[in-house]
């Protein structure tokens, strides 16, 4: 049974924060703001590790606001050919079940530049 139930909840059914992590990732492979810095070929991936495993996990967390809202929070990496990096992003689910951001937040450091922060979504 927990066999069955793992391989449904994970293979068939794409977990929450999966989700968000995919849609935030497109988001940002399309967005000219981060391609002028990082590149064309960009990959997302969990923490910086040597381990495959660490690499496939994506840091998040799940919760529930006061009024019940259900919320996705983010912390990722991003690797292109011009740089690298960090995306935080917090996602709330509307009463219509799409995933809409409070914040997208998106540090990148690429070649000889200074580090730079890029709101591509303001907190609110």
């Amino acid at each position: 049974v927990f066999f069955i139930y793992n391989f449904v909840t994970n293979f068939i059914l794409e977990p929450t924060y999966q989700t968000c992590f995919n849609t935030t990732l497109q988001r940002l492979k399309l967005d000219p703001r981060i391609t002028v810095r990082l590149g064309n070929d960009i990959v997302g991936y969990g923490q910086e590790s040597p381990s495959r495993v660490q690499r496939q996990q994506i840091p998040h967390e799940l919760y529930k606001d006061a009024n019940g809202t259900e919320h996705c929070r983010l912390q990722f990496n991003m690797r292109g050919p011009g740089g690298v990096a960090i995306v935080n992003a917090d996602m709330s689910k509307d009463s219509s079940g799409s995933w809409d951001y409070l914040y997208l937040i998106v540090d990148v450091k690429s070649g000889s530049s200074p580090p730079q922060r890029l709101n591509i979504v303001s907190p609110k």
